[in-house]
Formats: C-alpha cells, sequence, structure tokens
C-alpha cells in the first residue's frame, strides 16, 4: 500500500511539474509589465516586455531602430473585448503591410539571457476613452532569422487603466 501511494504521489509531482512549465517547446518566453499606476487619457502608454531565450542554443531576432512595436504584434481589447481605434498610421500599415521598410539589425540573444523592450501602445491604438485595456504580446511571427513552425510566443495579458 505505501509503495502505490509512493507511486501515485510520484506521478502527481511529475505531473504537476510538467503542466506548470509555461511554453513547453517554445524557444523562449515573453513577459509583460504594465505601467506602475493608471495613465491618464491622451497619454502615452508603455509597457515592457522581456523576452527570454529558454532553449540551449541562441535565437537570432531582427530589431528594428526605434520601431520597436513592430517587432511584435501587440494585441489591445477593451473592456467589452473590442479592439480600440487603431492610429493612422498603424492602420495604413495594416492595409498595405508591404509599404513598412526601415533598418534592422540582429541580434543574438544566448541561452538563459534576456532582452527588454519599452513598447509604445499608443503608437499603434488610440486610448482615449478611460477604462480598462488588456493588453498582450506575441513575438516571433515576424522578423526573426528562424523559423518556429507553427508562430509565436504570446505573453500573458496585462491590465492597463485610462482614466479621465
Amino acid at each position: 500500500m505505501k509503495i502505490a501511494k509512493y507511486l501515485l504521489l510520484s506521478f502527481l509531482l511529475c505531473a504537476g511539474i510538467v503542466a506548470s512549465s509555461p511554453d513547453q517547446g517554445q524557444p523562449f518566453s515573453v513577459t509583460l509589465q504594465p505601467p506602475t499606476g493608471p495613465v491618464k487619457a491622451g497619454s502615452e502608454v508603455r509597457v515592457k516586455v522581456t523576452t527570454t531565450n529558454t532553449s540551449d542554443h541562441e535565437i537570432r531576432f531582427a530589431k528594428g531602430f526605434g520601431q520597436e512595436e513592430y517587432d511584435f504584434e501587440i494585441e489591445v481589447r477593451d473592456e467589452q473585448g473590442k479592439t480600440p481605434p487603431l492610429t493612422e498610421s498603424y492602420r495604413n500599415l495594416k492595409e498595405h503591410p508591404t509599404s513598412k521598410w526601415g533598418s534592422y539589425s540582429t541580434y543574438v540573444l544566448e541561452p538563459g539571457k534576456s532582452l527588454e523592450d519599452e513598447l509604445a501602445v499608443t503608437r499603434l491604438y488610440i486610448l482615449t476613452r478611460p477604462g480598462k485595456y488588456t493588453v498582450s504580446v506575441t513575438r516571433g511571427r515576424r522578423p526573426m532569422y528562424q523559423t518556429l513552425g507553427k508562430g509565436g510566443v504570446k505573453s500573458k495579458s496585462v491590465t492597463v487603466t485610462v482614466i479621465p
């Protein structure tokens, strides 16, 4: 009986470790940090994103100069789950994706190392209405110098509060 309990406990512990491993099989993780407090409507809204190489090999990213927001897919939703209005430049880019051009450099992220970026969400979305917005980002679908197969790595959502 003690052996059966021991085996069951061992199985459950191993299952818990496997189930709690985030983005299992992905070579890197993406985490977001929201602003430290509410943001006044019409002000710039910035989030900090950390990309960490969780693999045993280096990963190469393409990194734009001064346009970090375009190195990610940023998704914003209001309290009703709707996407807020896009800025004119972002709307034009979505309508004409081949019109984007600029300079990129290659960035090598060593195993266990992290890269931090600050993204100005309001360069892409108009957040002038007070309320709570959820923000998430995906990295890896574009510009990157290796394939991830089925797509990028998405962060958990964070909440940004916009006040009048």
